[in-house]
């Protein structure tokens, strides 16, 4: 009876344990293409991926911006217009980190979207144009 009872109970913990695996429906290979796509600004959509430049332009935005460093939450770049809006860039390249540089950028605002820095309107660029270069981040004058 006591073998039974073992048998039977182990029987059940197998069968929920298989269940709680099967019911993540993401393979680890998806969700590896899946983060490399969103760090790249790109989006997938049924297991397509699509980059920020295929966005009809409607939806997109065009503003001149000031590059700011903040040395907030490990340091972030944000870009400030002169009507004082602040926007969060998701993928500034290297070469547009400056402190203090004015570009003209073009892209996508994602107000839904939350990020650590809890600062401006999230940003993913699909254009940008340097206007006025500012300091390099590896000047020591950003610390």
């Amino acid at each position: 009876m006591k073998k039974n009872t073992v048998h039977i109970s182990l029987m059940i913990l197998l069968s929920f344990s298989s269940l709680a695996c099967s019911h993540n429906s993401e393979a680890p290979l998806e969700k590896s293409v899946k983060a490399t796509a969103m760090a790249k600004g790109q989006h997938m959509n049924d297991g397509k991926i699509t980059t920020a430049q295929s966005i009809p332009e409607e939806q997109q935005i065009s503003l001149q911006a000031k590059v700011q460093f903040f040395a907030l939450e490990g340091g972030f770049y944000g870009l400030i217009t002169k009507q004082g809006k602040h926007y969060l860039p998701l993928n500034l390249a290297k070469e547009f980190q400056q402190n203090g540089a004015i570009v003209n950028v073009r892209g996508i605002a994602k107000p839904r979207m939350m990020t650590i820095q809890q600062w401006g309107t999230p940003f993913t660029i699909t254009g940008i144009k340097l206007i006025k270069a500012g300091l390099s981040p590896n000047n020591d004058q950003l610390l």
